[in-house]
C-alpha cells in the first residue's frame, strides 16, 4: 500500500483538509456514491469531504439564482474552496461535462485531482487535462435523461466555448 501511505503523507504535508467529491448525478444516492466516499476517507482520513449531493447544497441550490450557468457556477465555487478533488466517473473515457468542468478547474488552479477506482478501492492522480476524456454536451444530456435526470445542459452550453485552435474554454470558470 505504498500509494495509500504516500497520499496520507501528502495529506499531512500539503494540508489537504477539504476534498471535493465530484461525480455525475447518475451516482447521487447510490451504493457507488457511498463506496466512493469510503475510499476518499481511507486516503484522506483527516479531511472534510464536500459532497455536492449533500442536503446542505440541495437546499442552497433551491435559493440560488435561476439564470443560465448559475448552478454550475455554484459547484465551481465549491471546487475553489477545496484543496483537492476526487472524481467518480462511470467510464474514464467518458466524463460528463459537469465533472470535466470541475476537474479542469482543479488542474487550472494547480490543485490535485484524483479518479476513484471502486473495484481496486484506489485513487489515481490525474495531472493533465488530456487525461480527462469528456463526453459531448449532447451525450451528457442523453446519459442523464436515460436515468430520468435533468441535466444542466443549457447552463453548460452557455459556459462552454471552443476556440479556433480547438482548445476548450469555460467562460467565467477557467
Amino acid at each position: 500500500m505504498r500509494l495509500e501511505k504516500f497520499i496520507k503523507e501528502q495529506d499531512i504535508a500539503l494540508g489537504v483538509r477539504n476534498i471535493y467529491f465530484g461525480h455525475s448525478r447518475l451516482f447521487y444516492g447510490t451504493k457507488e456514491e457511498i463506496k466512493a466516499i469510503q475510499i476518499i476517507r481511507k486516503f484522506f482520513p483527516n479531511s472534510n469531504i464536500e459532497n455536492p449531493n449533500s442536503p446542505t447544497h440541495t437546499k442552497a441550490l433551491v435559493n440560488y439564482p435561476k439564470k443560465s450557468g448559475a448552478e454550475m457556477k455554484y459547484f465551481v465555487g465549491l471546487v475553489d474552496k477545496a484543496d483537492a478533488g476526487c472524481f467518480l466517473v462511470k467510464d474514464v473515457k467518458k466524463w460528463t461535462m459537469g465533472a470535466a468542468i470541475e476537474a479542469f478547474r482543479f488542474l487550472w488552479a494547480k490543485k490535485p485531482v484524483y479518479i476513484i477506482n471502486l473495484v481496486k478501492k484506489t485513487l489515481t492522480q490525474i495531472k493533465n487535462r488530456k487525461d480527462i476524456h469528456k463526453m459531448s454536451i449532447k451525450d451528457t444530456d442523453k446519459q442523464l435523461k436515460k436515468q430520468g435526470l435533468s441535466a444542466l445542459i443549457q447552463e453548460i452550453e452557455d459556459l462552454y466555448i471552443r476556440t479556433d485552435n480547438g482548445e476548450d474554454i469555460f467562460e467565467d470558470i477557467i
